[in-house]
């Protein structure tokens, strides 16, 4: 009997920790679910999803995804509806598992599952910037070699005409050959205001560069009617690539601020 309540003391104690580490993680700025915050969360997700409503603290969410693959559809969905109630939020930052940082010591972990990020985004109503990275440090570049042609193609019906997803920052991520399915399905935003497009030259370099990308679907991208600032950063330029900024200049667009960082071009250029 001793053992048993000495049990459940433990129990009832290890529940008020982990509802005081879900207050503090909902008092910043920033909200980190990663494999350290994950489990503490999980053992108190419906008492996070109720301190989530009206939290007007938390501006910006870094979401591991990976940290997630054990669980199911139903603790996605809560997350989501967690998410979905912080009324200040305006950033979602999604970690893949290139990740370069402390939370990422596992060099064989899975790729996340892309329905995960569906489902919070299904819950979404604020207006974000979705940024997809694998590093701290912005400025970084990776060749994407994690990315799957199955996770791009989830990663794509995840955010596809999403309704309130304004900006989308894009870290080098996604494989070369595989931007024209990106570009296709940003330009299926309708609230879409802010991209930042990277891509580092492909290490295998194809001897028609033009396989590439469909350098009209860049155009389209670029004449969105609601796009103001676009950032191409730590961009390769193929001959075509450029043509296709070109057209979109001369066909005429909606945008504001075009910006160029440490841009690269075609040799043939």
């Amino acid at each position: 009997m001793g053992d048993s309540a000495s049990a459940t003391l433990q129990e009832l104690q290890k529940r008020r920790d982990d509802e005081e580490y879900t207050d503090d993680l909902l008092s910043g700025c920033y909200l980190h679910l990663n494999k350290d915050s994950i489990p503490c969360v999980m053992n108190v997700i419906d008492y996070f999803v109720s301190q989530s409503r009206g939290n007007e603290s938390v501006k910006q969410v870094y979401l591991y995804p990976y940290a997630f693959n054990v669980h199911d559809d139903e603790v996605w969905d809560k997350i989501g509806h967690a998410i979905g109630n912080l009324q200040s939020l305006d950033w979602l930052c999604i970690f893949t598992p290139n990740y370069l940082g402390n939370d990422n010591e596992d060099e064989d972990l899975p790729n996340p599952d892309w329905e995960i990020l569906a489902h919070i985004l299904s819950h979404v109503r604020q207006r974000i910037t979705l940024v997809v990275t694998s590093s701290e440090d912005e400025d970084e570049t990776h060749d994407g070699s994690r990315w799957r042609a199955e996770d791009i193609r989830s990663f794509i019906r995840a955010i596809h005409g999403h309704p309130t997803i304004t900006g989308f920052k894009d870290n080098g991520e996604l494989h070369y050959e595989s931007l024209d399915t990106l570009y296709s399905a940003l330009a299926t935003l309708p609230a879409l205001e802010d991209i930042r497009l990277s891509k580092c030259k492909p290490s295998t370099r194809p001897e028609d560069e033009s396989t590439l990308v469909n350098p009209k679907i860049l155009t389209e991208l670029l004449r969105v009617p609601t796009l103001r600032f676009v950032d191409f950063h730590c961009f390769y330029f193929t001959r075509d690539l450029c043509q296709a900024t070109a057209n979109a200049l001369m066909e005429g667009m909606a945008v504001t601020n075009l910006e160029f960082w440490n841009c690269s071009f075609s040799s043939e250029e």
